[in-house]
């Protein structure tokens, strides 16, 4: 019943998401419907209807949007980051192997996705938590872009802001030579 509920609440940020018989339709979809300029103007792209990031531990289970003015960002105006990268972002974003707490923003984290694109470059996207839009708490993605991994490392760890890790961390670590701070010691957990 509970979900049933937020499911309402969420049709009403962006009706042009939604399939006819009421149905979310997938982010990759929602993507399409997007570059073609048939969903309307001012709705949400909505990722996913409750927010799944193992990498970060407590964050709420909130529905996860991304506007289309920041698409655009991404995709033309200033990131210029082809779509076909992200578009199994849900995907990207729960099998993610490394996360920072943003040392410039507060509620905001960084999420390194398990993609890379054409110039081998990492990318990474910007998550804003617990953002109140149009009458309801969200997780609105920023951004999406690369980003030279070993220097957020180390931008994050100079601001003592929390680096989150899990148990591909350290497969991925070595297989990029980075170096984590305390990464032996840390599984499923934080680095502060």
């Amino acid at each position: 019943m509970k979900d049933k509920k937020l499911y309402t609440e969420v049709r009403k940020l962006s009706t042009s998401t939604f399939r006819e018989d009421g149905t979310l339709r997938s982010f990759k979809e929602q993507l399409f419907l997007w570059k073609r300029g048939k969903l309307k103007s001012g709705d949400l792209v909505i990722i996913s209807i409750k927010t799944i990031l193992p990498i970060i531990p407590k964050i709420k289970n909130l529905p996860l949007v991304i506007k289309q003015k920041v698409l655009q960002k991404i995709i033309y105006d200033k990131h210029e980051i082809n779509y076909t990268y992200f578009l199994d972002l849900e995907e990207l974003l729960i099998n993610s192997p490394l996360a920072f707490e943003s040392y410039r923003k507060p509620n905001t984290y960084i999420i390194m996705l398990n993609k890379k694109d054409a110039n081998n470059n990492q990318l990474i996207c910007i998550i804003e938590i617990n953002k109140y839009k149009q009458q309801m708490f969200v997780n609105e993605i920023n951004s999406i872009y690369t980003k030279d991994i070993q220097r957020l490392i180390n931008k994050t760890e100079k601001a003592k802001k929390k680096i989150f890790i899990n148990k591909k961390t350290k497969k991925m670590a070595t297989r990029e030579g980075l170096q984590i701070p305390k990464l032996s010691s840390h599984v499923n957990n934080s680095i502060t």
